[in-house]
């Protein structure tokens, strides 16, 4: 008789042991999940973030009309584009920022794209300028 409940009590053990054990890799696969999108979600708000500098300084100087050479009466305008060319500029962010590839123009490209309103100077309109990088 005695031997008939120790078989018991083991059954007991390992059907309860069971759930126990669904419900812990359960858990763990859950918390994988939730940290691979936790990293891609960092990766995409790091490019984000890069494509913002990069259009900043665009913005700003990089593709900016100036006037003059030197600090005193150098005049620089922000936001007034006078030429459509980007491409040296694009070479030159996509390294120091290290992209994968960068777009800059005014046509929207390929990848996460933000864009900045900008006055196009030989016309005067205001359009928007794309930035585009993986």
């Amino acid at each position: 008789m005695a031997n008939r409940c120790k078989a018991f009590l083991s059954f007991d053990f390992l059907f309860s042991l069971i759930p126990i054990l669904l419900i812990v890799s359960y858990t763990l696969y859950y918390a994988s999940f939730l940290q691979s999108r936790a990293e891609e979600n960092l990766e995409h708000q790091a490019l984000f973030n890069k494509l913002v500098s990069a259009s900043d300084y665009v913005v700003k100087i990089g593709a900016a009309k100036t006037e003059g050479n030197f600090f005193p009466e150098k005049k620089v305008y922000p936001n007034l584009i006078p030429s459509e060319d980007f491409s040296k500029l694009q070479g030159d962010l996509e390294k120091r920022l290290h992209f994968n590839s960068l777009y800059v123009s005014f046509e929207e490209g390929k990848g996460t794209c933000i864009y900045r309103l900008v006055v196009y100077e030989p016309t005067n309109e205001i359009r928007k300028l794309y930035f585009c990088g993986e």
